[in-house]
């Protein structure tokens, strides 16, 4: 409602957020971060350092992010809600630049798991593509195609820098939620304040950016400085919002499984697989 409502405080001052990069990957990303931090980590899992533990179905996970990453192409593309008026070249880019932030974001982890460890891994291969994808979200009718290379890439340098800084402080985040949406959601509607084009028909026709240009291309510190407040508000919103629902929650029903059920696996526990 602040973003995308056009009686939202942050809609009037002219916060950016194409497909949700902040309104829906930064929300769910701190929310994970509160979330894991109050239920502390798994049972065990730093006894022996904090690498992180192997996959359970990695062929599973490749699939669901297959899965995840087709439909991208669905709701980024369908964001313009429409192609009339020049809708449809918004809609052509946000594939183009969707694509290209996925495969930069991917490239990125591949060559960082071949620095640190010799070889590709599954996990952090699939997290950097999905938080190139987060990241070109915010932008992804707005930026140009070449432009989304970088942003997928600093998506993905995100992800891989918070990922481990969390294990350091011991928040338990097993599927990256943290890195992927918060990182990469954060990369992304910040981006839209140095990335984002204002072309003559945006302006002519009331589009989508409303005539804004972000400051590598000639718009200035204003949306720059916009993006940053709407960043800052949308995190304080969801972290304290989740805080105070789990918090109330935790006092009705403990948000963390007993030892017996976390030992015997929450699959088998509370979903009978």
């Amino acid at each position: 409602g602040w973003i995308w409502r056009p009686t939202g405080w942050l809609y009037k001052m002219g916060a950016l957020d194409f497909a949700g990069s902040a309104c829906v990957h930064l929300i769910g990303g701190i929310s994970a971060l509160v979330a894991a931090y109050m239920l502390k980590p798994r049972l065990k899992r730093y006894e022996k350092g904090t690498d992180p533990l192997p996959m359970g179905n990695p062929v599973n996970a490749v699939v669901g992010t297959f899965a995840l990453w087709w439909g991208w192409l669905g709701f980024n593309c369908g964001s313009t809600f429409g192609v009339s008026h020049h809708k449809w070249q918004f809609a052509e880019r946000a594939a183009v630049t969707t694509l290209n932030g996925s495969f930069a974001g991917g490239l990125i982890a591949l060559m960082y798991c071949f620095i640190t460890n010799g070889r590709a891994e599954v996990s952090p291969v699939l997290n950097g593509i999905l938080a190139g994808l987060v990241a070109v979200t915010s932008g992804a009718g707005y930026f140009e195609p070449y432009d989304s290379f970088v942003i997928g890439a600093l998506g993905c340098v995100a992800n891989t820098l918070i990922a481990p800084f969390l294990d350091s402080l011991r928040i338990d985040d097993p599927v990256g939620a943290v890195a992927v949406h918060a990182g990469g959601g954060m990369v992304g509607i910040l981006c839209v304040g140095l990335f984002a084009v204002a072309e003559p028909f945006i302006i002519e026709n009331g589009g989508l950016t409303r005539g804004q240009s972000g400051l590598f291309k000639g718009g200035g510190f204003r949306l720059l400085g916009v993006q940053c407040l709407a960043a800052l508000s949308v995190s304080l919103w969801s972290g304290i919002t989740t805080w105070i629902l789990l918090a109330a929650i935790d006092k009705m029903i403990p948000i963390r499984m007993c030892i017996e059920e976390e030992i015997l696996g929450a699959d088998i526990w509370i979903h009978n697989i």
